[in-house]
């Protein structure tokens, strides 16, 4: 009987893992050291330490934040083997509280421990052909009504903020997804490999970086808080027009709009993206913006 190619074995393997239950993937994990690999990218490809549909529990998404990091530095121990973090193609982490609670979340040291052991290139370990992609969620809860309840970037710790940076630097991450922060520095995706960018009540603050390297950007998706200037700064590092049909690469745009304003960014990014192969538009129109 012929033998069949590797990649069609693995393919199944890899299928198949999916709907072992995670006591079968523990002990098929103690088999071997190939089979340890197949379980591990089966149990540690997407990572969600977070309860419910949008994290309430900001104790509870503590306490599993540290178990994570725990699990990540007994994967350590073993210098043969790959790291936990290796396998990771997906990080989410939702958060939705009152300040107090969501900041003891933000405050908690094992993020940056977890943001520098994922999506890193590993010697001992050729991941597998997918996005790496990463989801930051941050909901600050109010009574009352309030038409900008996000959180500031300044209300994140300097090793958070530092790790991230390493992150978006030193990684192969590739899609980025933040929700309901401000301020966050226009420079901040400078020397990253993203090109996918998705964003949900994110504003930017102006901030020119001392290296400047284009943000080739194929999908993108924003709201009424981002404009084409902020595009610019983000992607270019520079406050000036860039030059025509600079968003080249652009093949997959969505923007949300809320204002008249928004129709210009919209005419800016299709004047400026000829690639643009999907455009989605979602309309929430509430008027001229004040």
């Amino acid at each position: 009987m012929p033998q069949l190619p590797f990649e069609i074995l693995d393919g199944i393997l890899e299928e198949g893992l999916k709907v072992l239950p995670l006591s079968s993937l523990s002990s098929l994990a103690l088999t071997s050291r190939g089979f340890r690999i197949y379980a591990n990218e089966a149990r540690f490809s997407t990572l969600l330490p977070y309860k419910g549909h949008v994290g309430h529990d900001c104790d509870g998404t503590i306490r599993r934040l540290d178990s994570l990091a725990d699990v990540i530095r007994t994967g350590h121990s073993i210098p043969t083997l790959p790291g936990v973090g290796d396998f990771v193609t997906s990080f989410q982490l939702k958060v939705t509280g009152y300040a107090t609670a969501l900041q003891r979340v933000l405050d908690s040291q094992s993020i940056p421990f977890i943001f520098a052991n994922i999506f890193r290139p590993s010697p001992l370990y050729t991941s597998v052909n997918k996005p790496r992609s990463l989801m930051l969620s941050l909901h600050p809860f109010e009574w009352g009504y309030s038409s900008d309840v996000r959180i500031h970037w300044s209300m994140l710790h300097d090793g958070f903020r530092g790790e991230f940076a390493n992150l978006l630097c030193l990684s192969d991450l590739d899609e980025l997804h933040l929700r309901q922060i401000k301020g966050v520095p226009s420079s901040f995706l400078q020397g990253s490999k993203v090109k996918h960018l998705n964003f949900r009540g994110v504003s930017l603050q102006s901030s020119v970086s001392g290296k400047s390297a284009p943000i080739n950007l194929q999908s993108l998706s924003i709201d009424h808080f981002i404009s084409f200037q902020d595009l610019v700064q983000l992607c270019f590092n520079s406050s000036f027009s860039p030059p025509p049909q600079s968003f080249r690469s652009l093949t997959n745009a969505s923007l949300q709009v809320n204002h008249a304003e928004d129709m210009d960014t919209l005419n800016d990014i299709l004047g400026n993206a000829p690639h643009i192969q999907h455009l989605g538009i979602l309309l929430h129109y509430m008027g001229p913006s004040e």
